[in-house]
């Protein structure tokens, strides 16, 4: 029985051996970020610069408080008689196109689906923003946001 045994261990390690190391393809020429005619669709975390809404922090927070509509939402809160005002926080992850759209809106955390919904609505309304800015160029990022949403009776 052990002679079987190693001749199929030897075996193996003549084929691990043996085998023809061509196939692995030569690593991919360095990236050049002043080359324009490479398609960059890399989706950034960290960016130089980060994308803003037009109106900058100020605007952005204006835009908000504009838009969304928490009183549709009220009547599906609960609020206990113990408690003055009740939060929710949405915290949404979203990707600014290089084109300064908004797109793959996702919700990390929530305490409220009825939040969640409405915080998204709100997203998908933004004008186009400032894109984020990375060696040179705007690209593709995402961007964190968190909502809070409070309710009083």
């Amino acid at each position: 029985m052990k002679y079987i045994l190693t001749i199929i261990v030897s075996f193996n390690v003549i084929i691990c051996l043996g085998q023809n190391n061509d196939a692995i393809p030569p690593p991919p020429p360095p990236y050049n970020s002043n080359d324009s005619s490479i398609v960059d669709n890399r989706i950034w975390t960290k960016v130089e610069q980060e994308a803003q809404y037009p109106g900058g922090n100020e605007g952005w927070k204006n835009f908000l408080m504009k838009n969304l509509q928490s009183n549709k939402i009220a009547k599906f809160i609960h609020i206990p008689d113990s408690v003055g005002t009740v939060f929710h926080k949405v915290l949404l992850k979203f990707v600014v196109s290089k084109d300064g759209t908004i797109n793959d809106i996702k919700v990390e955390s929530s305490t409220n689906d009825y939040c969640s919904t409405e915080a998204i609505r709100v997203i998908k309304l933004s004008p186009k923003w400032i894109p984020a800015y990375q060696n040179g160029r705007d690209v593709n990022a995402y961007r964190i946001q968190p909502i809070t949403f409070a309710f009083a009776k």
